[in-house]
């Protein structure tokens, strides 16, 4: 459905700088796949929006092919640039950007009102097509109420029944759920999954919050410096990150530096770290002697109040304890260096504590030291 290749866009340099022109986007390429939600995840600055502003028409790289559904929107070596009033894309921004003298019905009809005469509507389809969108994005008890009177998740899904009213190829949305506060955040997380799965409507979707990425996404692509660094489906990206930049980005995790020792069977390393052996897993292939980083997630860490023996057993003191409600986070100290832990709330452990901890040697990843 939606193609990116080779794109490139730079930014001159600042007038003192001596560095040259910096990549935002730097030789990117990636493609969506008709009715899937593909998020673009990564940090400020990383190139994700200028990606999205390539892809919407509002921002001219100098290199690189856009296509969608089949049609060339840019092409910098065939003199190709469709404007963006003549792409047909749905985009929803950070800022709902509603029309607030405008009320809900009439904010969302307004795009087929003004639309070109060749691809107007008469007044009758435009009802319809109001209609069922608004009991889509369930707003249509609220058809005739202005848009400044809606709370902040009535506005956001104003501003995506807008966009979906044009029925357009390919959906983008710029960290539309940015603004509201975190219980409604997230809801709409699901809200949003669930209209784009109804709808079968192919999504980009910008984000730098990790939560949104995996809960919502068919695919993600993690991007650092205006490159992708891992494109991988949630479950992979979280669990055998490519990289330590995307390790570290994507989810809560324990990194711990060391060596590969030794091969143990097809998958299985042992790593010499400074806080012990370690037995850790990867499909890939690892020279003995080579630097690496062991990742462990918190939750796949097991705090045990006795000691005990065997492979992937630590020793260490707590240092601090957070309640959470459905559960606890815990900082436990090993030979100098913290790992965070989590387990269930029942399980109460004062600062100070000497525990051991149980790592699941088949949820221990070996990732590249970078």
């Amino acid at each position: 459905m939606l193609s990116v290749a080779q794109l490139l866009k730079t930014y001159p340099a600042r007038r003192r700088a001596v560095h040259a022109p910096s990549r935002a986007v730097d030789d990117l390429g990636f493609e969506i796949e008709a009715g899937h939600l593909f998020t673009l995840l990564g940090p400020s600055g990383c190139g994700k929006t200028t990606t999205l502003r390539c892809v919407a028409g509002l921002t001219t790289p100098e290199g690189g092919t856009i296509r969608v559904a089949g049609r060339t929107m840019f092409s910098a070596r065939e003199g190709i640039e469709v404007p963006a009033n003549r792409r047909g894309l749905g985009m929803v921004f950070q800022s709902y950007a509603i029309w607030p003298h405008l009320d809900v019905y009439t904010n969302v009809a307004f795009g087929l009102q003004v639309a070109a005469r060749r691809h107007r509507v008469g007044a009758r389809a435009i009802r319809r097509r109001v209609e069922r969108v608004l009991s889509v994005v369930r707003l249509d008890h609220l058809a005739g109420r202005p848009a400044t009177d809606l709370s902040g998740g009535q506005q956001q899904r104003l501003a995506l029944a807008r966009a979906l009213v044009m029925e357009p190829p390919l959906l983008l949305l710029d960290e539309p759920l940015s603004n509201l506060d975190a219980k409604l955040r997230d809801e709409m997380r699901y809200e949003l999954k669930r209209l784009q799965r109804d709808l079968g409507i192919t999504t980009l979707y910008v984000t730098h919050d990790q939560h949104e990425a995996l809960a919502m996404s068919n695919e993600i692509a993690v991007m650092r410096d205006g490159r992708i660094e891992q494109l991988a489906k949630p479950r992979q990206m979280y669990e055998r990150p490519a990289s330590r930049f995307v390790a570290d980005f994507v989810g809560t995790t324990n990194l711990v530096d060391g060596i590969i020792e030794r091969r143990e069977g097809a998958d299985r390393y042992v790593v010499s770290t400074d806080v012990g052996d370690l037995v850790a897993t990867s499909a890939a292939e690892y020279p003995t002697g080579l630097p690496v980083c062991v990742l462990v997630r918190p939750e796949h860490i097991e705090l045990l109040l006795e000691p005990a023996s065997g492979r992937n057993r630590l020793s260490g003191r707590v240092e601090a304890t957070v309640f959470l409600g459905e559960g606890a986070e815990h900082r436990v100290s090993v030979a100098g260096r913290q790992f965070k832990v989590r387990s269930s709330a029942a399980l109460e452990v004062a600062p100070g504590s000497p525990v051991m901890l149980s790592l699941t040697e088949e949820r221990c990843a070996i990732v590249p030291a970078d």
